[in-house]
């Protein structure tokens, strides 16, 4: 089990149609201000070669942000996402110390996002769509001792199939103080563009990544 902060500044575009496009581009810093919920986690199960895992990502943020369209006097954006990824894992290199990992599974997303406008002529508008779809996702995931207790750690993952395209990548280094506990520090980053129907999230999320890890 290993519950984590992720420390992520968000930057991308959202948008509803042709008329209404945000942008975002946050720090941490003003992530921490505009931030409504936040909730992250992973397990692992393993077997011989074989692994199950399960990543789930959840935050909600408002704020106030500059739009593009002309005739827009202020505007605010909130975004709400949820993602999940259960992959299944082999280990094609297992010594007992380092392990590599080839994953496939599918990241599911959940994301509603809402546009609020002064419009120069027409007073306040306002409006919210939620989407839901599932992407394929493959890659590889690794783990390597340097000393008994020293280790880096991370994973590089891609896909599509939903969305136009999406990847994910980690590195980090972590200390085990012993078999049922460790911890790391490392940096995470990912994007995700997905286009439909009028709605536009085109968004990257990344920032360093702080976690505990329980193995039982």
């Amino acid at each position: 089990m290993t519950p984590y902060m992720w420390a992520a500044g968000v930057s991308g575009d959202v948008g509803h149609g042709d008329r209404t496009l945000a942008h975002l581009d946050y720090d941490f810093s003003k992530i921490i201000n505009t931030l409504n919920f936040t909730a992250m986690g992973m397990a692992e199960a393993r077997y011989g070669r074989f692994s199950l895992s399960s990543d789930l990502v959840y935050l909600r943020i408002t704020d106030h942000v500059a739009m593009s369209r002309i005739g827009l006097a202020r505007s605010r954006v909130g975004v709400g996402m949820l993602q999940w990824t259960p992959l299944a894992g082999y280990a094609i290199f297992d010594d007992g110390r380092s392990r590599l990992e080839l994953v496939a599974g599918a990241r599911v997303w959940s994301v509603k996002t809402l546009i609020g406008a002064e419009l120069v002529r027409f007073g306040d508008r306002e409006a919210q769509r939620t989407k839901t779809w599932v992407d394929a996702v493959g890659g590889v995931r690794g783990q390597a001792f340097l000393t008994d207790s020293l280790f880096l750690s991370g994973w590089a993952l891609a896909g599509g199939g939903g969305s136009d395209y999406m990847w994910d990548v980690m590195g980090g280094v972590g200390y085990r103080f012993n078999p049922m506990f460790s911890a790391s520090l490392g940096y995470r980053a990912q994007q995700v563009k997905f286009r439909q129907s009028g709605f536009l999230f085109d968004v990257a999320v990344h920032g360093p990544i702080a976690s505990v890890q329980v193995a039982f």
